[in-house]
């Protein structure tokens, strides 16, 4: 018996009047607002701290460097990021299923999908040939010849200007223009 007056009196200097500890470990009410009670008595539960009346929030002693703290030394990480306190960069291109269809790499926080030599990545995360007709950006249209583009000019006065994209007039067609005025 002398055991419970001294847990009693203990209770009663750590929680304030001894009225409001009735014998029983503190219940949690809610796990989400960190409230419980001890007794009659309601207030913040071990690992959270109030916030304002009635309204307790959780405390994270080494912080959450990347995400914020959802419980009592508990984070709820960033996308990107991972670890005890979300100070860790994570390998999204480590995870199953992998982010890109063709290649990945990590960066800080994130990760970037590109393609090898000769191709671009598409909008839907593809990598398509980049040696077509259409990323040739030729003035008049082109072939594709074992993986080589190629401009082409729509009629035979005209020829590939050295950019190998335009057309110009070829100097038998018009030998008195000058190279500005061909076609």
């Amino acid at each position: 018996m002398e055991l419970w007056i001294v847990i009693t009196s203990l209770f009663s200097c750590l929680f304030g009047a001894s009225a409001d500890f009735d014998g029983r470990w503190p219940r949690q009410m809610a796990s989400s607002t960190g409230l419980c009670r001890y007794g009659a008595r309601v207030d913040c539960c071990w690992g959270w701290t109030r916030r304002s009346w009635g309204q307790c929030q959780p405390v994270c002693q080494a912080g959450c460097k990347h995400g914020e703290c959802v419980g009592p030394d508990k984070c709820k990480c960033h996308a990107g990021f991972t670890g005890k306190t979300c100070n860790q960069d994570l390998n999204e291109c480590g995870l199953k299923p992998r982010p890109c269809k063709h290649r990945c790499m990590n960066t800080y926080g994130s990760y970037k999908c590109y393609c090898l030599n000769g191709y671009m990545q598409m909008p839907d995360g593809s990598c398509g040939n980049a040696r077509t007709c259409g990323m040739a950006n030729c003035q008049y249209g082109c072939e594709v010849l074992k993986g080589e583009v190629r401009c082409q000019c729509p009629s035979p006065g005209l020829q590939l200007a050295p950019d190998g994209r335009t057309c110009v007039g070829s100097p038998s067609c018009c030998p008195s223009c000058s190279g500005s005025e061909r076609h």
